[in-house]
């Protein structure tokens, strides 16, 4: 037998002889792998959240194949025990809690191992997603060591739940929190253009959805209006090859309501050149930055959309102002010359009877960067710096009583500059963006560090919430 196997083996060809080893191999493989069963089984691509929640937050794992549903639901399972309904969306399982999930509570899901695909194939390892459920949320932007900045999330009563939301290749520009509180408009940079697309962001659920196609245009400064259907935001048109053509930003709106989401131009003037939209807390109106028509001086335009008016004031910045929390007024810094510098003095203007009062808080020279009314239009947060004053050489935050008029600080720094001071919903905290340029010794550091703190406005204490972030905003 083995010499007629011998006889046949020296009659083959080299090519057949080749092809009877590959095959034989493949056979033993085969074979190996029958024996040994499914060494690789059933990936799980994402889960959410991590680290991370909202009170009304879904659950989600996506499967790297189709499964048998009911396979995987038998293995589900929660600490603490959470009642609610499953849903499938292609390969991803979507668990609805059927009620509010407790703030402060550490929750875990989890889909046991030998969950079974339609292939016949199984999950080889538990997988799971673990959590903490926060009451408010501090959302901010931190960039890599190569300065790709993206979204990321803090529960200020804990900073080491800092969870990071998106993974941008080409970086994060803006973000702007929606009023339902789940919602985030961010604009992110996109190749070959580089341009700024508008997205939004689910923090329920993770997902992101595009708004904008950067392909032609550029997107910046996105601002939802009150009722969560309207993004005014800053928009660019992209001109090439056109000599002597400078783009302007021009103001348009993406419309929720329709599906998919429509884009036109807020206001029907073609010729209306605006910055940073801002809308009014009841909706009526909205605030454009751009220039005087008149002296091309820096300004703020607000458009009524009721009167189908315009009403224009001239600022330091045309982007530095804030509406009250009714909406009846606005607050912006105007220039006052003092001594051959420039000083501001932060002035109110009644919207409803066009009346304005100048508020005269000290009598040394300051220069105000940033203004934000309280949820109760009692206090008004600022960032101003005064030049005079010893050992302060940066914009500190201050908290102004609208009644009487007194002026305190709000955690004065001899290393920091103050960039932005933003109110949480309840009124009761400050997320303050700092930037430290100063080492100890009064020296200028070469490298600059952005840091992000909490103000409690009652007990007056700072507590440090992240390094190396940038631009917080609350999550209402």
């Amino acid at each position: 037998m083995l010499q007629s196997a011998r006889r046949l083996w020296n009659l083959l060809r080299p090519l057949d002889r080749a092809a009877l080893l590959s095959g034989a191999v493949l056979a033993a493989l085969l074979i190996a792998v029958i024996a040994g069963g499914d060494r690789v089984g059933v990936s799980v691509e994402t889960v959410y959240p991590l680290g991370l929640a909202r009170e009304t937050v879904q659950v989600t794992f996506l499967f790297g194949e189709t499964m048998d549903r009911s396979s995987v639901v038998d293995r589900f399972t929660s600490d603490p025990r959470v009642e609610g309904e499953i849903s499938w969306r292609g390969n991803r399982m979507i668990f609805q809690p059927s009620y509010n999930l407790s703030p402060g509570t550490k929750y875990r899901f989890a889909v046991s191992q030998g969950a079974q695909a339609r292939s016949g194939r199984r999950t080889l390892e538990d997988h799971e997603v673990t959590f903490t459920v926060s009451e408010s949320i501090l959302l901010y932007l931190r960039p890599d060591e190569d300065g790709i900045a993206n979204m990321w999330a803090v529960d200020p009563a804990d900073p080491s739940t800092a969870t990071q939301l998106t993974r941008s290749s080409g970086g994060v520009g803006d973000l702007e929190p929606g009023p339902d509180g789940k919602t985030i408009a961010f604009t992110e940079r996109e190749e070959p253009t580089g341009a700024l697309a508008l997205k939004l962001f689910d923090f329920d659920t993770g997902e992101v959805s595009v708004l904008t196609d950067s392909e032609n245009t550029g997107a910046s400064g996105p601002a939802w209006h009150p009722d969560g259907i309207i993004i005014a935001y800053e928009r660019i048109d992209r001109v090439e090859n056109i000599s002597g053509v400078i783009p302007v930003p021009r103001i348009w709106a993406v419309d929720l309501f329709t599906n998919p989401p429509t884009q036109r131009r807020l206001i029907a003037n073609r010729e209306l050149v605006g910055y940073s939209p801002k809308w009014s807390p009841d909706g009526r109106r909205i605030t454009l930055g751009t220039n005087s028509p008149s002296t091309s001086g820096l300004g703020v335009l607000v458009y009524d959309f009721i009167a189908a008016d315009f009403d224009f004031h001239e600022t330091v910045r045309n982007t530095l102002h804030a509406f009250s929390n009714d909406g009846s007024r606005l607050i912006f810094p105007v220039v006052e010359p003092h001594s051959g510098r420039v000083q501001t003095k932060l002035q109110v203007v009644d919207l409803e009877t066009g009346g304005a009062r100048t508020l005269d808080l000290l009598s040394e020279p300051a220069q105000d960067r940033f203004v934000s009314w309280s949820p109760d239009d009692r206090t008004i947060a600022l960032v101003r710096r005064y030049p005079d004053i010893e050992n302060v050489p940066g914009h500190q935050p201050y908290l102004l009583d609208t009644g009487s008029l007194e002026l305190e600080p709000a955690g004065l720094s001899a290393n920091g500059d103050a960039n932005t001071v933003n109110w949480s919903p309840s009124g009761l905290q400050l997320a303050i963006w700092r930037t430290v340029r100063w080492a100890d010794d009064g020296a200028t550091l070469s490298d600059p560090i952005d840091e992000v703190w909490l103000y409690e406005t009652g007990a007056g204490e700072m507590r440090l919430l992240a390094t190396n972030a940038t631009a917080p905003k609350w999550l209402p």
